[in-house]
């Protein structure tokens, strides 16, 4: 008895499964339905990273193709086999690579090259502890992956000691134990490229922005290579590889990592879970301009030591203005955000553009009730802003004026630098209503809500209360003032 849906077999190991994921999707969406992805129990946990495949266990091994498709035809009126290998079954490859006929198996080989992957149920809070626990802060870190079970490389030991010995960082993620292979996007997400051979990252890595430069197996022929959908810049084949061709692409790599144009600058805390839905939201959109070679993330990390006596566990706005000026090269746009505001495609060229003009940047705040539906135009502004975009040499320009103790994620801070921005020229439309739109925000209950009392009972806006209403009085701004820090009202008019 069938339940009549449709059913994609890939009993592969992770990166097999991986690599079909966005044709598993795609293959449902097509037909107006769910897809059911029947995998090996072995590898099944991968499927906890995402929502858009209905995850069916196989109990055997990955082995057992030909049992696995009758059991598969006698739950599923509509069966897809993406799996290539298939003992016992006379298979014929139908285009260049093993990875590509997966898709063409599928009838979507069409494609392969541009249906992103997506994991939307990404763990945050682990991301970030294996950030933490390997101290990859920033882009002068690069990964190495060197192990695979399926196409071992047998230049493995070779390469990774030439890379280890280059006199740059290199974090082998090969000796990373991660609850779920997909934690390891927290890692592509900051560092500053990827040298793989042919393995699970490889697959990965499309779901990052992190440049690739990969090893491609040939084993036992040039079919049973990777054709890579991820962002890769240089790949060779197995036998033409030797240590100095790793080193090439640590130089390709971190050239590139180099000249990255638009630095997408976040602050990474754990978060409780109400606020992981939020947060995944708006990462997925930035992600598709990671991809695209848009933007490049820069997360800001600050792990606040037992000894560190300021009143609130959260840094302050110049401590991460300071820190991401001071890596940013002539050129570049260091792009400003909180980690829960979603971007549109027009975002970056539109920051960039005034940062040319002007030095500096800023979009003020669009709420909206449910941030994971294409919000539609009009669209009503807020007071304050969600992004900040500025050169490295307007932040030097600017930084004496702007207090040096504003907490970030608190009230008042964005309003300093919108003045200072003002100042330099940089003046964005006013209007209450607009239709136009780069980024927005989801509606939630904040630590600056007026209506719960928390304005004056979260110690941070007190704090910054206090700051901005000094500062506005000093430099000739009280007139944007709405109250005085002690009252339970906003500080700040609308500007």
């Amino acid at each position: 008895m069938t339940d009549g849906g449709l059913g994609v077999l890939m009993l592969g190991r992770y990166g097999d499964i991986i690599q079909i994921l966005p044709a598993a999707r795609l293959a449902g969406s097509l037909r107006g339905q769910r897809t059911n992805l029947i995998v090996s129990k072995d590898f099944a946990d991968v499927l906890d990273g995402v929502s858009y495949v209905t995850c069916r266990q196989y109990q055997g091994p990955y082995s057992q193709f030909k049992n696995a498709y009758r059991l598969a035809r006698s739950m599923f009126s509509d069966v897809l086999a993406a799996q290539v290998y298939r003992p016992g079954d006379n298979y014929v490859p139908k285009t260049e690579s093993y990875t590509r006929d997966s898709w063409a198996n599928l009838f979507l080989e069409q494609y392969y090259d541009t249906e992103p992957l997506i994991f939307d149920r990404r763990d945050h809070n682990r991301e970030l502890t294996l950030i933490r626990d390997t101290n990859l802060t920033d882009r002068s870190t690069f990964l190495w992956s060197g192990a695979g079970i399926t196409s071992p490389f047998a230049q493995a030991a070779e390469c990774r000691a030439a890379l280890l010995e280059s006199g740059t960082r290199i974090l082998d993620i090969s000796r990373i134990k991660a609850r779920r292979v997909y934690d390891l996007l927290g890692l592509m997400d900051v560092a500053g490229g990827l040298i793989t051979i042919d393995t699970a990252p490889l697959h990965l890595a499309a779901a990052s922005g992190i440049r690739v430069a990969a090893f491609i197996s040939t084993m036992p022929n040039l079919w049973c290579g990777s054709a890579p959908r991820c962002r890769c810049v240089a790949s060779m084949r197995y036998p033409n590889a030797r240590a100095e061709v790793a080193l090439d692409f640590l130089r390709e790599l971190a050239a590139q990592s180099a000249s990255d144009r638009v630095l997408h600058v976040f602050p990474w805390h754990y978060m409780k879970d109400p606020d992981h839905a939020r947060h995944r939201t708006a990462r997925a959109t930035w992600t598709s301009l990671y991809r695209a070679g848009v933007m490049r993330p820069m997360p800001y990390f600050d792990w606040f030591s037992p000894a560190d006596n300021r009143s609130l566990k959260l840094p302050y706005v110049s401590e991460i203005f300071d820190w991401a000026a001071a890596r940013a090269t002539p050129g570049q746009v260091v792009l400003f955000s909180n980690s829960d505001v979603c971007f549109l495609p027009a975002l970056v060229p539109s920051a960039a553009a005034a940062v040319n003009r002007f030095g500096c940047f800023y979009n003020k705040r669009v709420d909206v009730p449910d941030a994971s539906k294409k919000p539609s135009p009009p669209f009503t502004l807020f007071a304050g802003a969600d992004v900040f975009a500025f050169s490295a040499q307007w932040w030097h320009a600017h930084r004496e004026k702007f207090p040096p103790n504003l907490h970030v994620g608190r009230e008042g801070w964005d309003a300093v630098m919108k003045l200072l921005m003002q100042e330099s020229g940089f003046n964005p439309p006013h209007s209450v209503f607009v239709t136009d739109l780069l980024s927005y925000h989801q509606q939630h209950v904040s630590a600056m809500s007026q209506h719960t009392g928390a304005l004056l009972a979260d110690a941070g806006n007190r704090n910054n209360r206090s700051v901005v209403y000094d500062w506005m009085c000093r430099m000739g701004y009280s007139r944007h003032l709405r109250s005085k820090p002690g009252h339970n009202d906003y500080l700040i008019n609308e500007f």
